[in-house]
Formats: C-alpha cells, structure tokens, sequence
C-alpha cells in the first residue's frame, strides 16, 4: 500500500512505524525466543528512546489537504460509501460483514481506550505479577483490543504505566542479561506488564516482520516441533471434534467451553486462558495442521484481537513456537502440554466457569 501510494503521488511519502518501542527495520534477526529477543531490547532500547513519538506530531504545521485517494490505493481500499455513514442508516445490517457474529458490549475509540488504560494503570497494574494468570481475578489489561486497532499505541500504554511508577531512565539496569525480572527497576507487577507489552508483543511483530511469506504456514514452526509432531500425529485421539463443535462450545470439557463462550460473547477471552484452548484444539483434531487452521479460524471470526501477530504467536507458541522440547507425551510429543485438570488446579477458575456458561 505505501509503494502504491508514494508511486501516485507527487511529494515526498513518509511512513511512520510506531508498532512497537523498538523499531521493526532495526534488525532481520529473526528471534527463536522471548529471551533472545528481551537481551537484544535491553541492549537497543535506550538509544531509541529519544525517537517515542510526539503527542502532537503535526501542531502548527499547514499541511494541504487530500481531495481524494490516489486511484491505484482506492482499487485496493475503496472509499465507504458516505450514504453508510450518514446519520440517517446507522444501522450495521448495510454493511457486507459477518452478521452471524453478534455485537459485543465493549465499545472502541481513543477515549473509551484511556479510560480503560487508566483504570488498568490505577487499579490492577500494582498485582499484575499475582493476579494476571487467574481468569477469577480480572487481573488482565484488557487492552488488546485498543491496541489492535490502533486506539492507543504501545507508546502510550508504556507512557502511563512508567509514570505511574515515577520512573526515570536512571532506573534501568545497567546489566544486559535477557532476565524477566529486575531490568526495568519498577514494581514487580509493572515488570511484568511490560514484558508481556514489550517483548512478547514486539516478539510476535519481528517474526511476521522479519518472515513475511511463511510467519503464518505450519512449515515455519522450528524443526523440533516438526518432527515431533510428525512422529505423534497417528497417535490415537481419545476424541477428535470437528470445527462446528468447537466453535459453537460444544464440548465435554467444560473449561474449554468457558474459554470459547468468553470470546464469542466478548470478543476477547483471558490470557491464560487462550493457551489451554490452543493446547486442546490440537489434541482434539486429527492433524497439527488441522489444529492450526481451527485456531487462526475461530479466532479470525470472533475475537476483536485476532488477525494480530500476537494472535499468530499464540496459535504457533501452541505447537512449540519459542518453546522448547519437553517431556514426551502421546499426541504433543516433546511440545509442551496443558490439560484443563491441571488449569483448575493451578488457576482460581471457579466464578470465571459460572460467567461463562451455556
């Protein structure tokens, strides 16, 4: 889009990158794990950090007006029809969508994100470290969502939360060791936030940016994983379900089906949550890769979040993505495994099963 665009018009065309902290054009280094990619941020971050965007980019500048889309971008992205947005049809039946995905209570926009950035920030930043793996505890920041969408930026999100910390640069380790834990010199429950913020996101970004053509097939999952999978994938399945059952919850496994019904009803469901489901779908299919198209499906559909590289490193992190071996077990060979017995014991899930029933 930015090669059409700079090719139809007559001045200079500039894109701004603002996905993340850390420029993706940085580096081509595509990183195998969340502790390669931590070391090589705690090692560049202080040099980008005079570049965090202004506020107000374009105060006081006169800038001309665009009467019209260039025509090879409006071939690609054409122009709504104004009739749809007009005050007379706010009705969403016009619009050619999915109208079998309902409308879901969360409401979006650069206000409604703040505010709910603020009662993060405020409220449950502090106990993000405790809170943040218990579906009961609503210790999450919700704000996946917003940032998809380019409500806020990864740059406002981590603005608010170091100044709620009274942070200064000063603070910083000095030590470039890859650790969770310690570098950012804030509260724990801060520290965590931002490694999930931070790395895991800017993770997710640098392997669709850096492996654009196959980030997204099977064949890109590291060679362990592959041979892995490959060795168990005629390993009996207690049980298999097909996509209609999955998505519409229909289960025996009653946290699974929580986790489902969370999202189709939300359009967004809980962290830790999102990684049994994966885990559970690839159990319950008949190949890794039929897992994977399951995955990238129903979250496609239903999620606010999906169509994200977030979305894509969970669904790949799933079947061993910037994992590594483990214990071998009948199905997931040396990939790691999760059962929805152990979730209930490991997690507080009691309330989070009674809000998301049938």
């Amino acid at each position: 889009m930015v090669a059409a665009a700079a090719a139809s018009v007559r001045v200079r065309l500039e894109a701004v990158e603002g996905n993340g902290l850390l420029p993706l054009a940085a580096t081509t280094r595509t990183f195998s794990a969340a502790a390669h990619y931590r070391r090589y941020l705690q090692k560049s971050l202080i040099a980008a950090w005079p570049a965090f965007p202004s506020a107000r980019p374009f105060a006081g500048a006169a800038l001309p007006v665009l009467r019209s889309l260039p025509a090879t971008v409006a071939r690609r992205w054409k122009p709504a029809d104004p009739r749809l947005l007009s005050n007379r049809h706010r009705s969403l039946d016009r619009f050619p969508i999915d109208h079998s995905v309902g409308i879901v209570r969360q409401q979006g926009g650069h206000r409604r994100a703040r505010a709910a950035l603020r009662a993060f920030v405020t409220k449950r930043l502090h106990r993000y470290h405790e809170t943040h793996n218990h579906p009961d505890d609503k210790g999450t920041s919700r704000l996946s969502p917003f940032l998809h969408f380019g409500h806020l930026s990864a740059h406002e999100v981590v603005e608010a939360a170091l100044r709620h910390e009274r942070w200064s640069r000063r603070k910083l380790s000095g030590k470039v060791t890859g650790a969770r834990e310690g570098w950012w010199g804030v509260s724990a429950g801060a520290e965590a936030f931002l490694d999930q913020l931070v790395v895991w996101r800017e993770l997710a970004y640098n392997t669709c940016a850096t492996r654009p053509d196959d980030y997204a097939t099977y064949e890109s999952l590291p060679g362990w994983a592959l041979a892995t999978l490959t060795e168990h994938e005629s390993d009996s399945r207690p049980r298999l379900y097909g996509r209609e059952a999955l998505e519409n919850a229909a289960t025996h496994d009653p946290v699974w089906n929580a986790a489902q019904l969370e999202m189709r009803r939300t359009g967004w469901f809980h962290n830790y949550m999102r990684m049994l489901w994966g885990k559970k779908i690839l159990e319950w299919s008949s190949t890794p890769e039929a897992a994977l198209d399951t995955m990238i499906s129903l979250m496609n559909r239903w999620a606010l979040d999906g169509r994200d590289p977030n979305s894509y490193a969970g669904y790949f992190w799933t079947l061993g993505r910037y994992d590594r071996p483990w214990p071998e077990r009948p199905i997931y060979g040396k990939v790691r495994s999760m059962t929805s017995a152990s979730a209930a014991r490991k997690v507080r899930l009691s309330r989070y099963l009674r809000e998301n029933r049938p």
